[in-house]
């Protein structure tokens, strides 16, 4: 079962860790608004809090893969760790 995703939460350090791969927080945010992201289990060693990995394309084609976990304080909102292209 895909799990519900409303928006993402963006702060300095997910922001610094996208941006070391050239990733962007509006790039991410296309990923979730396109058209059916993939939402597949994260299976490294960081599965424990980003338990998903979206898998999807920006308004311009960038394939990008992105670990994701869920905010507890919030239902629907989900923290990105981090993004990159494959």
């Amino acid at each position: 079962m895909r799990p519900y995703i409303a928006r993402f939460e963006f702060d300095d350090f997910n922001s610094e860790e996208m941006a070391k791969h050239g990733v962007t927080e509006r790039e991410v945010n296309q990923v979730l608004n396109g058209e059916d992201p993939r939402i597949v289990r994260n299976k490294n060693e960081h599965a424990e809090k980003q338990p998903y990995v979206m898998i999807g394309l920006t308004d311009g084609g960038r394939k990008l893969y992105i670990p994701i976990g869920p905010v507890d304080s919030e239902p629907g909102l989900w923290r990105p760790a981090t993004a990159w292209t494959p």
